[in-house]
């Protein structure tokens, strides 16, 4: 047994030893685990197809204009909508808008 491999307590009993690199890579490994599952429970939120929505269409000034309201899941609450103009697209520009945008 290597020299290193144990080590006294102040309690005067031995423990194992565990080298710094092997402490180091242990505590790199969970916390890139721990912000891999956040980022998989986070993605949740920005799957659409679950949620229900409401498609709406008007006229104005002769251009008609369409798109679709998702509602949240929780009860209604004052809210503002945000109506940009990126010219012709569709609903969410080919799924671009649930990354970038996804729960404020």
């Amino acid at each position: 047994m290597h020299r290193l491999d144990k080590y006294a307590l102040s309690n005067g009993e031995t423990g194992r030893w565990i080298p710094l690199k092997l402490r180091t890579v242990l505590a790199i490994t969970l916390v890139m685990a721990i912000a891999t599952g956040l980022v998989f429970w986070r993605l949740a939120d920005l799957d659409l197809d679950r949620r229900a929505s409401e498609p709406f269409d008007f006229v104005s000034s002769g251009e008609a204009i369409s798109g679709t309201l998702w509602l949240p899941d929780e009860p209604p609450r004052t809210a503002v909508v945000f109506v940009h103009g990126d010219g012709p697209q569709d609903r969410t520009s080919a799924g671009e808008y649930r990354t970038r945008e996804g729960p404020l």
